[in-house]
């Protein structure tokens, strides 16, 4: 398992298509983004039926949400988890103690990636967390795979390429 970290463009819009397309996601929708209604003219109806969305609109809601994926994640049977980026959940005009939470959020995600793939979006204020803790990162290439060969230099990460997985079973909570 693998904390994967997701940098570019729309990267938030590209995970919740990334979702849609792989099928049996848990998404934890941390920008807002995952309206249906965005995505229903680009994915077919029933690849809405494997992805189950967790809004986490708060700093609070998001450490709820991120202690108890491991039980939701088996509960629901789903191969993978996407964390739409947090950047944007907390500003407390305090950098130290900014970093002290993002440190914080980061670990917990890292710990949850020991038994399940986690895709994560990378914003600009993120990329040094993503350094020291994600496995692999890049830029999504469309919905299929991580484009990207180095992208943060040559300091030791490499890019993943990912297989397209056909969609899981399931009920739908999109």
């Amino acid at each position: 398992m693998a904390l994967i970290g997701v940098t570019g463009r729309n990267v938030d819009q590209q995970l919740v298509l990334f979702a849609l397309d792989n099928g049996s996601a848990l998404l934890v929708d941390c920008s807002n983004c995952a309206n249906p209604h965005q995505f229903s003219q680009l994915v077919p109806d029933e690849r809405f039926h494997d992805v189950f969305v967790v809004e986490a609109e708060s700093l609070y809601r998001f450490r709820s949400v991120v202690m108890a994926l491991p039980r939701m994640a088996r509960s629901l049977g789903v191969r993978r988890i996407v964390v739409t980026s947090f950047s944007r959940l907390f500003d407390f005009d305090d950098e130290a103690e900014n970093a002290d939470v993002f440190e914080h959020c980061w670990g917990m995600i890292r710990e949850v990636a020991y038994r399940y793939d986690v895709f994560i979006g990378v914003s600009e204020a993120q990329m040094a967390f993503a350094k020291r803790f994600c496995d692999r990162w890049g830029g999504l290439d469309g919905p299929y795979g991580l484009e990207s060969e180095g992208g943060f230099g040559s300091d030791g990460f490499r890019a993943a390429r990912l297989r397209k997985v056909a969609p899981g079973r399931g009920a739908h909570c999109f």
